[in-house]
Order: structure tokens, then sequence, then C-alpha cells
């Protein structure tokens, strides 16, 4: 017998790429290198490596996604407006 799978309802704010492409300025993608800034989203200091996690994308074509990947689109709502 067949154990019924549990459905999880919900809202998926992963957005998926067809192509390469640049994730939009204030989505967020998961990485181990991300960027300081202040409390006005500009960068502060050079690029920095942490522990894998999903960081906010503080600048406009600058960073790829290869075809095939997703970026994280939380709406302001969703947001823990943390930078």
């Amino acid at each position: 017998m067949n154990t019924p799978v549990s459905v999880i309802n919900g809202t998926n704010y992963l957005v998926g790429t067809l192509s390469d492409t640049y994730a939009p300025k204030g989505s967020y993608i998961m990485t181990t290198q991300y960027y300081n800034t202040d409390a006005s989203g500009n960068i502060t200091s050079g690029l920095k490596s942490g522990d894998l996690g999903f960081y906010k994308v503080v600048k406009e074509n600058f960073n790829p996604l290869d075809a095939n990947k997703a970026y994280l689109d939380l709406p302001a709502s969703a947001s823990d407006n943390q930078e």
C-alpha cells in the first residue's frame, strides 16, 4: 500500500530562468558570496565569502544566473527587511 504524500499549500516565490540572465535587484540568490551594504543598499565593501544562503541582489545586471537556475523574488510583505 502506498503512503499518501502530504500537500503543503503556499506560494512559490522562486522564479526559474530558461536562458542565461541576471537576477534582478532586490531579489535573492543562493550563494556563498555577498557584499556588505548600507541602509540605502549601496555597496560598502568588497566581495565577502560566508555561509551558503540567500543573499540580496544589490545591483542591476551584476549577479549572473545560468539557464535553468532560479532566484527568490519575495514581495515586500514577505521580506524580513534585512540587508
